[in-house]
């Protein structure tokens, strides 16, 4: 019995430690983020839901920028988070990364990409409300159209894949929304 309860005692504290480990930078609650983007897109007047989809897309860009940033690391003005923002932020003007390859040719559907760096938050309010502070910030200037459609030719459902990666000292947080046509 003491040695079942040595056992227990061991499991428990690796389970403990299993919980504490998945708080780390980077882990977020996709579907809260899907809930938050829901509520903006009430609160903007547009007329979608989005659902939660795979990570593939948005996985897809974090290693492209990754790739890109490891490639172009020009030393400490030029680290590899700095060529990674450098790269997001200025997507609308160019595409060095060629993260708009992620769209498939002659697509009905509207691909769109938010992106911000996650941080840490000191007040309680950002802290209990981390995924509307992260969409917030990423609605206010940090996404971009990834193709050219038709809006009027959008139907009312879009998926969004949502990941995160650290890139150099920095983890970025990426959703590609993906609103099907009609």
């Amino acid at each position: 019995m003491k040695m079942f309860k040595k056992l227990m005692a061991v499991a428990l504290a690796g389970v403990m430690a299993l919980t504490v480990l998945t708080g780390c930078a980077g882990t977020i609650n996709k579907k809260e983020y899907v809930n938050v983007l829901n509520d903006l897109i009430k609160v903007s007047g547009k007329d979608y839901t989005v659902e939660q989809g795979s990570d593939k897309l948005a996985k897809e860009v974090l290693a492209k920028v990754e790739v890109y940033a490891e490639n172009h690391n020009r030393g400490e003005r030029y680290t590899k988070t700095a060529v990674a923002y450098e790269v997001l932020q200025n997507l609308n003007h160019r595409d060095p990364a060629d993260i708009k390859a992620i769209v498939p040719k002659d697509a009905k559907d509207q691909y769109s990409l938010m992106w911000t760096q996650l941080n840490d938050y000191e007040s309680k309010a950002f802290k209990n409300n981390e995924s509307a502070a992260n969409v917030i910030r990423m609605a206010m200037g940090n996404e971009c159209e990834l193709n050219e459609v038709d809006e009027d030719k959008l139907g009312t459902t879009a998926t969004a894949s949502i990941a995160t990666q650290k890139i150099g000292e920095a983890t970025f947080l990426v959703i590609v929304l993906v609103q099907a046509a009609k």
